[in-house]
């Protein structure tokens, strides 16, 4: 009987371990000029290229799964956002060991993301995790995102994150996205 509990216990502990959150992001989105867009990020400058796709990493020690999907944000958006985050979801969505929060922010033009790398409330090389932000109309790329992982439109052709897909059409099909 000791045998079988010890045995039961040790099942649990392995069943647990699978479910535990480890990394944490949000996906951006703002209203402009009466529309829904998301922002997306490129993930070049990781070892393998992962197409575009919404802002997440590991969580630190101690963080709350919310305080590791901001500063993971803050961290690939080079701190643009940084005190100007308009609203945060209750819930998040999850895949696995990861989870995603849903962020309002204000526009700012792609270009002036692009062109202002370097913002004074950021500090170290983190921030300079991503680069080339664009903003995609929401609906568009949910009816893309149907059909496959690329979004083409006429000013963006890019391939999407599978996991960034993934997380994306669960925002969405949970109600968290607008």
């Amino acid at each position: 009987m000791k045998y079988l509990l010890v045995c039961l216990a040790l099942i649990g502990v392995a069943a647990c371990s699978n479910d535990k959150i480890n990394a944490a992001g949000a996906i951006a989105y703002a209203e402009h000029e009466g529309q829904t867009y998301l922002l997306l990020a490129d993930h070049t400058g990781l070892v393998s290229y992962r197409g575009y796709g919404a802002f997440g990493g590991s969580l630190e020690s101690g963080e709350t799964l919310e305080e590791g999907a901001l500063r993971e944000f803050h961290e690939e958006t080079a701190c643009h956002f940084l005190g100007n985050i308009q609203a945060v979801s209750k819930h998040y969505v999850r895949n696995g060991n990861y989870v995603s929060f849903v962020v309002r922010i204000p526009f700012m033009p792609s270009e002036q993301l692009n062109r202002d790398l370097q913002n004074s409330l950021c500090e170290g090389d983190v921030f300079n995790e991503r680069t080339g932000w664009v903003w995609v109309a929401q609906d568009a790329l949910l009816e893309q995102l149907t059909t496959g992982d690329t979004y083409q439109d006429e000013a963006v052709d890019l391939s999407l994150w599978d996991k960034s897909t993934v997380i994306i059409k669960l925002a969405k099909q949970q109600g968290l996205l607008p």
